[in-house]
C-alpha cells in the first residue's frame, strides 16, 4: 500500500492551490480592435472536405481543468450540469421576455426575400429588434418548433444562444420602414410563401437581437488572431469537442461555422469576444425548408467511401439510411431512434472540432447534462 501512494505522489496527478479552476477569466484583455470576420459557406465546404486544418493529434482537451471539467468562460456558462435546473428554468431557457411586443405596429426594417428561407427583421413597440422565420407551408410547426426546442437544451447544457420565441400576428400589424428595401407587394409575396392558418394569423419564430456588435463567425479550428483573449485552438476545447455528442443527440446536421457567431461584448469596462451558437432549424426531424433528409447524420455531403463502394459493387451494396422509414408527421419531420447510431452519426461535412473528440472528451457530457 505505502510503494502505491508513494508512486501516486510522484507520478499521478498534480493539483495546484487553484483547483479545480471554475471559470477559465478569458476576458481581461481589453479588445481594441478587432475586424468583422466573413465566411463563404462554399469555401469551408471544400476547405474541410478535402483538408485537414487545425491540429489533429487528438490530445488531451487544452481548456479542461484537472477534474475534467469545463471551467466558465465566454464559451460556455456551467448551468444544468452544476446545478440541477427547474422545469420552469428549462423550459424558460435563454429568454427575457414573452417575445415582441403584441402592441401594433411590427415596424419591418430589413427583409430576406430571395432564396428559401425567407424572413424579416422587425422593430416591436419595446423598441426591440427580432428577425422572424417561418415554417415551410407544407411542414406548419415544424422549423420553427424545432429551432425553440434546441434553442433550450443548448442553453441548458451551457452554451450561449439567442433568445428564441413562438410568436403569432396577422398581415396588418405590419408596416414598413421607409429605408427598408422591400415593398408591400414583395412583403405579399414573401408571406405567400410561408404558412398561414385558416383564420389569417401566421405563426413564425422570432429571434432577438443579440447584444453587443456582430464580428462574424467563429472556425471550429484555431484561434481568431484579432482577439488576444482566444488563446486554446478551437479543435481543442472540450465543450466544441463534445458538442458533437449533443449535436448527435439533436441530429444538428448543420453544427458548422456558419451558424455560429461571435459578439464584441463591454462588461465590466471591458471590450472581449462572445461565442455563440446558432441556427437550430435543422435539428430534430427539421431540414429547416423541409422535413430532415434521410441522408442527414448518417453521411458527410461528400463522403467518398460509400459511394465508391456503390460504384464496386454495381449498386449491390447500399447505404443503410436509405431503408429507413420515417413515420408522416409534417409538424415533425424526418425523426426516428430505432436505426440512430450516436457513434457513427455525421454532420453535413466535417468538423475539426468533432473529429478531435476523445472518449475524455466525448464521457464529459454525461456529466454536464
Amino acid at each position: 500500500m505505502l510503494p502505491a501512494l508513494i508512486l501516486m505522489l510522484m507520478f499521478g496527478q498534480k493539483f495546484y492551490s487553484d483547483d479545480p479552476i471554475v471559470r477559465d477569466r478569458d476576458n481581461q484583455v481589453d479588445v481594441t480592435e478587432i475586424k468583422k470576420y466573413k465566411l463563404n459557406d462554399q469555401y469551408d465546404f471544400f476547405k474541410l472536405s478535402f483538408s485537414s486544418p487545425g491540429d489533429r493529434s487528438m490530445g488531451p482537451a487544452a481548456n479542461a481543468n484537472t477534474l475534467g471539467e469545463v471551467p466558465a468562460s465566454s464559451w460556455f456558462q456551467n448551468r444544468h450540469g452544476m446545478s440541477a435546473m427547474s422545469l420552469s428554468e428549462l423550459t424558460k431557457g435563454p429568454n427575457t421576455s414573452n417575445g415582441p411586443s403584441n402592441e401594433a405596429p411590427w415596424v419591418i426594417i430589413s427583409a430576406k426575400t430571395e432564396g428559401v428561407t425567407p424572413g424579416f427583421r422587425i422593430l416591436d413597440a419595446r423598441g426591440d429588434i427580432y428577425f422572424v422565420k417561418f415554417d415551410p407551408i407544407e411542414n406548419p410547426e415544424m422549423s420553427t418548433a424545432a429551432e425553440v426546442i434546441s434553442t433550450k437544451f443548448f442553453y441548458a447544457v451551457g452554451y450561449n444562444v439567442p433568445e428564441n420565441y413562438i410568436t403569432f400576428f396577422k398581415r396588418d400589424q405590419l408596416q414598413i420602414d421607409d429605408k427598408a428595401k422591400i415593398s408591400e407587394e414583395e412583403l405579399d409575396n414573401l408571406l405567400k410563401r410561408v404558412y398561414r392558418r385558416r383564420d389569417g394569423v401566421y405563426r413564425a419564430m422570432a429571434s432577438k437581437l443579440l447584444d453587443g456588435s456582430p464580428v462574424g463567425p467563429f472556425q471550429y479550428f484555431g484561434t481568431r488572431p484579432d482577439d488576444p483573449n482566444d488563446i486554446f485552438p478551437h479543435e481543442n476545447r472540450r465543450e466544441l469537442r463534445a458538442l458533437r455528442v449533443f449535436a448527435a443527440w439533436l441530429n444538428h446536421d448543420d453544427s458548422r461555422a456558419i451558424n455560429t457567431l461571435d459578439m464584441l461584448v463591454k462588461e465590466d469596462g471591458k471590450r472581449h469576444v462572445k461565442h455563440y451558437l446558432m441556427d437550430f432549424g435543422s435539428t430534430l426531424g427539421s431540414g429547416s425548408t423541409n422535413p430532415q433528409k434521410p441522408r442527414a447524420g448518417w453521411e458527410y455531403l461528400w463522403d467518398p467511401k460509400p459511394a465508391f463502394l456503390r460504384m464496386a459493387t454495381l449498386g449491390l451494396w447500399d447505404r443503410s439510411w436509405v431503408h429507413v422509414k420515417y413515420p408522416k408527421h409534417p409538424s415533425i419531420g424526418n425523426f426516428e431512434a430505432t436505426y440512430f447510431d450516436p457513434e457513427e452519426w455525421k454532420p453535413e461535412y466535417p468538423n475539426p472540432a468533432f473529429l478531435n473528440m476523445t472518449n475524455q472528451d466525448a464521457y464529459w457530457p454525461r456529466r454536464s447534462s
